[in-house]
């Protein structure tokens, strides 16, 4: 029998050796992959290896230095705060957060669909650069992910109620889907198109987990409308064509909380939403929000929401770009109860605002406040 299975293993091309896990314990005189007193037992991790990085150890510095373009299948970190550098890897099986603030500063090569998860709010893990091929990324948990260079033509997708970051500029060409939290794109990527359509979820995702505040985002749950922490797409970066179907768009990255965030044609759907926030009377950082669109938009009575700073209010009288659209084609469709010249209350009831759909130089979106009438 034992001939048997062995000579069925041959034919059939696969493997007698089994990948192994990999603890590490930091025991070592140095911080090396290769340093057997690193890892628990004092076995080094070999190509193919689980490895685990526990919330306890000796030290949390740690550099692989295997064998160039060595294949890890997992890497998993439970706790402390590690950083990780050295020498590229090839990753089969994905990344597990469930604690600490990870820095991955490795080059990761993807050789297969796989998941980023960081599973509770409070993990973080931010990978300085994931070269995708044309494999799906999924992004996943309550907590946050980053990424910092990525390409390829693979898809990325943002799942579970947490945040995601992507922080460099790329030549990645895949399709992003964001069905539930936040996705923040400070990078400039244009050839990527982004479709927001938020899924229901019941979660709190804290952005300063990135180190961009100290706010906290509620996501999107549909029946309950669209509120300043809706799920959805924010930044100051600059994406491809963008289709909201459902959640929110909304620029500034909450380092500064307006900004100016660049797309190619913007769509919504009835269900999306456009959140402006403004802040002062200039677009972008300490200003207010603005949407740069090189392309067509579609409005299609998606809702827009005012959220204007009660400390620093927008001037009476002054004419604040929201939108601004390239060329002379005109806006399609206006946003709900918001036709041409109609005047508009922000959440708290505190200031009005009148809408233009041809403003700006003929074809931008303006909010221009005007005062509240006397009682």
């Amino acid at each position: 029998m034992k001939i048997l299975i062995t000579l069925l293993l041959v034919l059939t091309g696969a493997s007698t050796s089994l990948a192994a896990v990999k603890t590490w314990d930091g025991g070592g005189v140095d911080d090396n992959w290769r340093t057997a007193a690193n890892w628990v037992n004092d076995v080094a991790p070999v190509s193919g290896d689980d490895l685990v990085f526990p919330a306890v150890a000796a030290k949390y510095t740690s550099s692989n230095n295997l064998t160039l373009f060595s294949t890890i299948r997992s890497m998993t970190f439970e706790g402390g705060t590690y950083t990780i550098s050295g020498s590229p890897l090839l990753l089969s099986n994905g990344i597990v957060v469930t604690d600490g603030n990870q820095a991955i500063n490795l080059v990761i090569n993807l050789t297969a669909p796989q998941t980023f998860s960081a599973t509770n709010s409070t993990a973080v893990g931010i990978v300085v650069a994931a070269l995708l091929g044309s494999n799906t990324l999924t992004i996943d948990g309550a907590g946050g992910i980053g990424l910092g260079l990525i390409s390829g033509s693979g898809r990325i997708v943002k799942n579970g109620g947490g945040g995601a970051l992507i922080s460099s500029a790329s030549n990645y060409s895949g399709q992003i889907t964001e069905n539930q939290g936040v996705l923040i794109v400070d990078a400039s990527i244009p050839s990527s198109t982004v479709t927001v359509n938020i899924i229901p979820a019941a979660a709190t995702f804290d952005l300063s987990l990135f180190g961009l505040s100290d706010k906290s985002y509620d996501v999107f749950a549909p029946g309950e409308g669209i509120s300043p922490g809706a799920g959805g797409l924010g930044g100051t970066g600059t994406v491809g064509a963008v289709n909201v179907v459902s959640g929110y768009i909304s620029a500034g990255t909450l380092t500064s909380p307006t900004g100016i965030l660049n797309t190619g044609n913007l769509n919504f759907a009835a269900d999306g939403a456009f959140l402006a926030k403004l802040n002062g009377a200039t677009a972008g950082e300490n200003g207010y929000d603005q949407v740069n669109v090189t392309g067509t938009v579609s409005l299609n009575n998606a809702q827009l929401q005012i959220l204007p700073s009660e400390t620093t209010p927008p001037p009476i009288r002054r004419p604040l770009v929201i939108l601004r659209n390239d060329g002379t084609d005109p806006v399609n469709g206006t946003f709900l109860n918001a036709p041409e010249g109609a005047l508009i209350l922000n959440a708290a009831g505190t200031m009005r605002f009148r809408i233009n759909y041809g403003g700006g130089d003929g074809n931008d979106i303006i909010l221009t406040r005007v005062r509240l009438p006397r009682v």
